[in-house]
């Protein structure tokens, strides 16, 4: 078995995408890992079990699962944009002829996901996380069954697609059946017919605006998700963001123009508001969090230009030192950025 390098940072960084995506009100980030992992250990384990009673082990266990096998798929595969599959499956549907099929009973899958790079590939993935001390083989089965339950298609035909089933068995400090963490990945392409260039780019296409579109939501900002959803079932190029929810954003001498963007702080998202003093409520969460209060931000124009199949390469961090979740700033690799609160400055975009 070969060893994965994750830093809590990183995971830290895509649980934060995760959590604004899917709307939660807490926040796991890197301070609380840092909590519950035992100091000073180079593997991935637990001070103790995830919960003390079944239901509470159970949902922990999940989330942190998808906060792992994300990182694993952002650093080791290339993904940036994921978008959640949540039970509407026409919401997934995409430009011109792209539907999602549901083929079997039973739960989806957790994303959609296409890389930044060109994005030239997307893929199915369904995570799990599990303390089973028989090993990750249930887990596992499970995933692989719920990652082939949709079917990405054009119109009449099904698509291959790569299909990632990845299950998570968790270590825990002082019990020797839980001594090692695992991460197990079964990865295959399934579908009746490869895409032509064309469907792929537009599959990626549809998942990139899906991804912004529940950022903006986690954001606060539903006129601006709806547009999104919008988009992605019409022809490219014709994305109007709306100006209201645009805020404008510096962080250090760099300025990012218009954006999508929200206060990240150790227990959840803070939306920027939308009247009243844009100071005030800067100065407030310094004052009340400190230097562990931040910002994500994702910049109008990059959406733009992946609404225009006009895919930028972005030059995000490689290697993100552990510790550094609040105080560096840092480029991801679908564009946003999060940088500390004290660096930035906000601005309101004037709508005429």
């Amino acid at each position: 078995m070969n060893p994965i390098m994750l830093t809590t940072t990183e995971i830290a960084d895509a649980a934060i995408r995760e959590i604004v995506q899917l709307s939660l009100s807490a926040a796991p980030f890197d301070l609380f890992l840092d909590q519950l992992l035992v100091p000073g250990d180079a593997w991935f384990r637990w001070v103790a079990q995830l919960g003390q009673i079944r239901e509470t082990r159970t949902a922990l266990s999940g989330l942190f699962g998808r906060f792992v096998a994300r990182a694993y798929l952002t650093k080791y595969c290339g993904f940036g944009y994921f978008e959640p599959i949540r039970a509407d499956l026409q919401a997934l549907a995409g430009w011109p002829s792209l539907t999602i099929r549901k083929n079997d009973t039973g739960d989806l899958p957790d994303w959609m996901t296409a890389t930044v790079a060109g994005a030239n590939a997307y893929a199915v993935a369904e995570a799990k996380g599990s303390h089973n001390t028989q090993g990750v083989e249930a887990a596992l089965g499970a995933a692989k069954k719920q990652v082939g339950r949709i079917d990405i298609m054009s119109g009449t035909a099904s698509l291959t697609t790569k299909r990632y089933a990845l299950a998570t068995r968790w270590s825990v400090h002082g019990r020797p059946d839980l001594d090692k963490p695992y991460l197990y990945v079964d990865d295959p392409d399934e579908g009746d017919r490869d895409p032509t260039p064309k469907e792929t780019r537009h599959v990626a296409r549809s998942i990139a605006l899906g991804h912004y579109a529940t950022l903006a939501e986690g954001f606060g900002l539903p006129g601006t998700a709806a547009a999104l959803m919008s988009a992605k079932r019409s022809a490219p190029g014709n994305l109007a963001l709306p100006r209201r929810e645009l805020t404008l954003l510096s962080m250090g001498d760099k300025s990012r123009g218009p954006t999508l963007c929200a206060a990240i702080v150790p227990n959840g998202v803070v939306p920027i508001p939308g009247d009243g003093d844009i100071d005030a409520f800067r100065n407030g969460l310094l004052a009340v969090y400190g230097e562990r209060t931040a910002i994500l931000a994702v910049g109008e124009e990059d959406i733009l230009n992946v609404d225009r199949l006009e895919y930028p390469t972005f030059e995000a961090d490689q290697v993100v030192a552990p510790g550094s979740f609040w105080n560096r700033r840092r480029i991801h690799i679908d564009g946003s950025e999060l940088a500390p609160l004290r660096d930035t400055v906000i601005k309101r975009e004037t709508v005429p």
